[in-house]
C-alpha cells in the first residue's frame, strides 16, 4: 500500500496514485471503496490497521481527508491500501 507523506500537495500529486485518480473520477457516483488504514492506539505508541467500506463523498484538499457520504472522515496519509 501507499503510504503518503505528511507534506503532499492536493490535487495535482495525488492524481499520481491511480486508485485515488480512479476514485477523483468517479466521485459524482459516490463510489463504494474498501479502505485500509491507520488507527493510531490513544494509550500507547503505535496502532492498528482497520478496514472500512463506505461510499466517497468527497476528497477534501484543506483537511486532506477522504469524506464518506456517512459523514466519516479518514486522513489520506492514514490510508495504506485502497480496494474497489
Amino acid at each position: 500500500g501507499t503510504k503518503f507523506p505528511r507534506n503532499y500537495a492536493l490535487p495535482t500529486q495525488i492524481l499520481v496514485e491511480p486508485k485515488m485518480e480512479l476514485i477523483v473520477s468517479m466521485l459524482p457516483e459516490h463510489p463504494s471503496v474498501t479502505i485500509e488504514y491507520f488507527v493510531p492506539d490513544e494509550h500507547k505508541d503505535g496502532g492498528s490497521y482497520q478496514s472500512y467500506t463506505g461510499n466517497v463523498k468527497r476528497i477534501d484538499e484543506y483537511e486532506k481527508c477522504i469524506e464518506f457520504t456517512d459523514g466519516k472522515k479518514v486522513p489520506l496519509d492514514a490510508i495504506r491500501d485502497i480496494k474497489d
